[in-house]
């Protein structure tokens, strides 16, 4: 990969308005994108001036080459990157080899050509016969191997060398496995709300009141989840039990049971996703029982206080009349609480509840008023008398 397209890597992933800021996503995706695959980077070598390329590429393909044959680490410092059709053409090697410059000038530093050697300088540019008699007795296998296998050196010999130590370098070096990603594939946090594909995966925390428990199943995390309740609030624990859907699936054990730290044996046997709508149903039953519960409680205290201060306070008339008032307000901040759970905290959600208020509140003031009250009881009683 060339260091213009490393480059481009490197800014996008600077760029974090991409991908949701997720830099793993980011990069997998650039590398996907970018990265060449085994039939590309052979495309590319073939015919690539690998001899003058920067940073000594040309020796340092041919010493990994050398050290994954032999598996010994080989000090070739004082080696030289040797052209078997020497980079200046003498009259024997235009006689052997039909277009010889042509031929140098196309294939002449690609890899197949290369070799190592520390008779460089001996060797010039001696015909092929000549320097296949040096080749022979080297220390180096990959200059062994060229004159044991080729008899003559030209145009078909350089490829076919050049794609036999290609393919060997695609070996030693492996393609990564980048697969294709969605955002469902990272590793993340999700609230138990939030639409994820989790078929296939695992969950590895759940963290329920700001307390984190390590889990490696889901079931793990059901049992764990519903511990965690009993613990906490055992009455809503209870009362969800009650419940006909929750009951009828989690506390009628039939293939897979599973027992709680309260002696309760539940079923285990649903998928993943299963598993968390159960958990989002029992989070909302518990969440709807706390509302109403507290509505309740609240308005009964304020009514309490409210009827101590008048018996209190001679001549206070601040209970008489207002009983609707309070009422309205109660009934409405439970209903308000219950829809706000539901919905997203948007603009639009916020003003339809500010609707749905204004329109509760003052329907239980209209309907506990007493001329509307009178006006009902007197239709109640025309029509009875009719009848």
């Amino acid at each position: 990969m060339s260091t213009n397209r490393l480059n481009k890597i490197v800014v996008g992933l600077c760029d974090l308005s991409k991908e949701g800021g997720n830099l793993r996503l980011r990069l997998l995706r650039l590398l996907k994108a970018n990265f060449p695959d085994d039939r590309k980077l052979l495309e590319s070598l073939m015919e690539v001036d690998l001899y003058h390329q920067r940073h000594h590429l040309a020796k340092l393909s041919l010493v990994i080459l050398e050290e994954h044959r032999t598996r010994e680490t080989i000090n070739f410092d004082d080696a030289q990157v040797e052209h078997i059709m020497p980079q200046r053409l003498n009259a024997e090697w235009r006689l052997q080899v039909a277009n010889a410059d042509k031929v140098k000038e196309q294939y002449g530093s690609t890899l197949g050509n290369l070799t190592l050697t520390k008779y460089n300088q001996e060797m010039s540019n001696k015909p092929y016969s000549e320097k296949k008699e040096f080749y022979k007795d080297s220390n180096v296998s990959l200059t062994r191997e060229v004159a044991e296998t080729y008899n003559q050196w030209g145009k078909e010999a350089i490829i076919d060398r050049t794609k036999e130590l290609i393919d060997e370098l695609i070996q030693i070096f492996p393609m990564p496995n980048i697969k294709e990603v969605n955002e469902e594939e990272i590793a993340g946090e999700y609230t138990i709300d939030q639409t994820v594909n989790v078929t296939g995966k695992a969950p590895v925390q759940i963290t329920i009141n700001e307390n984190e428990y390590p889990v490696k199943t889901w079931k793990q995390m059901l049992k764990i989840f519903l511990n965690d309740l009993w613990n906490r609030d055992s009455l809503n624990y209870d009362r969800i039990k009650e419940n006909n859907q929750i009951s009828r699936m989690l506390f009628r054990p039939h293939r897979r049971p599973a027992t709680l730290e309260n002696g309760t044996v539940i079923e285990t046997n649903f998928s993943a996703s299963v598993i968390l709508a159960n958990i989002l149903l029992i989070k909302n039953q518990g969440t709807m029982g706390a509302v109403i519960a507290t509505v309740l409680a609240e308005t009964c205290i304020t009514l309490i206080d409210l009827f101590f201060v008048s018996k209190a306070i001679p001549n206070f008339s601040g209970l008489s009349g207002k009983w609707k008032y309070i009422l309205a307000g109660a009934t409405t901040f439970g209903i308000i609480r219950c829809i706000n759970y539901k919905l997203p905290g948007t603009f639009v959600s916020l003003l339809f509840q500010g609707v749905i208020c204004v329109m509760v509140y003052f329907a239980i003031c209209v309907a506990t008023s007493s001329s509307f009250t009178n006006t009902i009881i007197r239709t109640i009683k025309q029509r009875k008398a009719t009848n």
